[in-house]
């Protein structure tokens, strides 16, 4: 990363991303735990849905971060 100061709100963004990439792997993980490992019966679906929602914003979260950063520097 370059030496130039970024604003407050672009950290602030990076952090929720990688907590969402968190929240994501904790979803996944847990209920395959729950349903395979310890034979609860969940509906899994709706959490695998929610899990493809966060993975889903995760993704356009960057892009829309990526292009700013670009618009910002002047590479646009």
């Amino acid at each position: 990363m370059d030496n130039e100061l970024v604003p407050a709100h672009i950290h602030f963004v990076r952090w929720f991303i990688r907590i969402r990439w968190v929240a994501v792997l904790i979803l996944i993980a847990s209920n395959y735990i729950a349903k395979h490992i310890l034979q609860i019966t969940i509906q899994d679906i709706s959490i695998y849905i929610f899990a493809v929602i966060l993975f889903s914003l995760n993704i356009l979260h960057t892009m829309v971060l990526r292009s700013a950063g670009k618009k910002e520097s002047g590479k646009i």
